[in-house]
């Protein structure tokens, strides 16, 4: 199990020493599920400014932002007007959030908050890098010094419609290790 469980009461209100806790498990652990929450979009924002700058997502995310606080962006298959996304297969791809920035602008954390859970489907999976990293030969981290990582916008299906034609994206080379 990756990760750490949190109960901490009126979190909305969250001073200087609860989120140094969470800050400190989200080190330590990786992953920090904050149960028994319910925020609205603005104790969303509010909560996570706490926490340093909030990124807003480029224009091709819009239908899933929410209306009125395009720091949130909706994960899932209903989009805020109540209609069916067309396609069935977001963020169903290995990605690391942060990958399409910059690098040096692409560490981030990602604050998920689930209203509405799923009876079938609406798994995240999440990697622990650091444990995987240590768990290397130093022949497998040799073998890996010079690889790269090719990502390309352009070869994501969740993609491929909102920027056909507009030059988005391309390789984008990074060192593995």
């Amino acid at each position: 199990i990756v990760g750490k469980v949190l109960r901490i009461p009126k979190l909305t209100t969250a001073g200087k020493p609860e989120i140094s806790e969470i800050y400190k498990q989200v080190l330590e652990n990786g992953v920090v599920c904050l149960k028994d929450v319910n925020f609205s979009p603005k104790e969303m924002v509010d909560f996570v400014k706490k926490f340093g700058t909030i990124k807003v997502l480029p224009w091709y995310f819009k239908n899933f932002d929410q209306p009125g606080f395009p720091e949130l962006m909706r994960v899932g298959n209903i989009m805020h007007d109540g209609t069916y996304k067309k396609t069935k297969y977001t963020a169903e791809y290995f990605h690391h959030d942060g990958n399409f920035d910059p690098q040096g602008e692409n560490f981030m954390w990602t604050f998920l908050h689930s209203k509405i859970n799923p009876p079938i489907g609406g798994s995240t999976h999440f990697l622990d890098l650091v444990t995987g990293y240590k768990s290397l030969t130093k022949e497998e981290i040799d073998k890996l010094q010079d690889a790269y990582v090719t990502i390309d916008i352009n070869e994501i299906r969740d993609f491929q419609e909102k920027i056909k034609g507009l030059g988005l994206g391309g390789n984008d080379h990074r060192r593995f290790i």
